[in-house]
Parts: structure tokens; C-alpha cells; sequence
């Protein structure tokens, strides 16, 4: 939890950074299972975080396999809970090295089974927000990348959109300001 999203999180929801590092030293956490805690931030309120590793150690790379688990398990969490929307960074696409196209095509192929389960909700009636990858910080800050216009998109099976940040921010800088405008808007 040290750079992009993860220090967002580590910044804005200590908590579940001390949590999340408990789990870790206790061995508790493992691919496919998830660390669900509750926190809160005097600027954005209390919130549910729900982590799921994507790593078997902080060294190695992620694996798409790992973030299948990961979504299988999600899947379940969310349909157990009646959770109504779910803001999701792009999983292992940061120092993981997955590609951000194959991971979304994971997410949104999971979330497009849509199971029903007695008593709880379909999946289709939760909200998802997908926060794609950022500009490669090679073309961050000396050039926008082609196509993109230095604009973070989010896309998903209901809102789509996009939110543009000014050149002068650095990568960390963008990560958090996208974080805090996924939690802002009502996630």
C-alpha cells in the first residue's frame, strides 16, 4: 500500500491500512478472500472498504486468475450485503503489471452473469463505476498520451463518464484527487 490508489487509501482511511497490515502479519490474507472494513474520514464519511489482495507477495506480479477470484468472492459479498454501488480502481494494473483492457473485460464479464440468489438483489442492480488506468507516467506530465486528452474514464454497466485533471498535477496526486471524486460522488 505504498503508491497510486493504495496510498490514497493508506492517506484517507487509516484504519483500514492498520487492518490491512494486521491481516497481512497474521497470514490472513489470501487470494480469492476478501478484508471488508468499515472506516471513516472526516471529509468523506464512513465508508465500507472491501479489499481483495491480487498479489501472493508484494514482489511478485499480479495474476488474471488471482483477480477472478478476487471478483468471484466480490460477487458473493455483494449479493450477501444488498450493496446498492461499488467504486473500483483498476485491480492489479498498477505495480501488478496487468493490462487495465484484459482486467476490465474480467470485471464486466463477471458482473454480466448477474446470478440471482434468494432474498438478496441481482447484481445487475449494482451501481459499478470502473476507474481505468491512468496516463503511463512516462507521458503524464511531459505529454498526454494520444487519445485520451490526459482524461481518467470510468465506464461501467450504468454511469459512464469521464473527469479530466489539470497537467499540473503529479501521478500520486492524480491518483488520490481520482479516489476522492469516486468516494464524493455518492460511492
Amino acid at each position: 500500500m505504498g503508491k497510486g490508489v493504495a496510498l490514497a487509501f493508506k492517506t484517507a482511511f487509516p484504519h483500514n491500512y492498520l487492518a490491512y497490515r494486521n491481516a497481512f502479519a497474521a497470514k490472513q490474507l489470501a487470494i480469492g478472500r476478501l478484508l471488508v472494513i468499515d472506516d471513516v474520514n472526516l471529509l468523506l464519511g464512513q465508508k465500507t472498504i472491501i479489499n481483495f489482495p491480487t498479489k501472493t507477495h508484494w514482489r511478485l506480479p499480479s495474476e488474471y486468475s488471482y483477480i477472478v477470484q478476487g471478483l468471484d468472492a466480490l460477487k458473493i459479498y455483494l449479493l450477501e450485503n444488498d450493496v446498492s454501488s461499488v467504486a473500483m480502481p483498476a485491480p492489479g494494473c498498477g505495480n501488478g503489471g496487468l493490462d487495465w483492457a484484459k482486467v476490465k473485460l474480467l470485471i464486466e464479464d463477471n458482473w454480466a452473469t448477474c446470478p440471482m440468489i434468494s432474498g438478496f438483489t441481482s447484481l445487475c442492480s449494482t451501481q459499478l463505476l470502473l476507474a481505468g488506468a491512468g496516463p503511463p507516467l512516462s507521458h503524464f506530465n511531459r505529454k498526454r498520451q494520444p487519445g485520451t486528452n490526459g482524461c481518467l474514464t470510468f465506464t461501467g454497466i450504468q454511469p459512464v463518464f469521464t473527469h479530466c485533471f489539470p497537467a499540473k498535477y503529479k501521478r500520486d496526486d492524480f491518483r488520490q484527487v481520482t479516489l476522492e471524486e469516486l468516494i464524493l460522488t455518492g460511492i
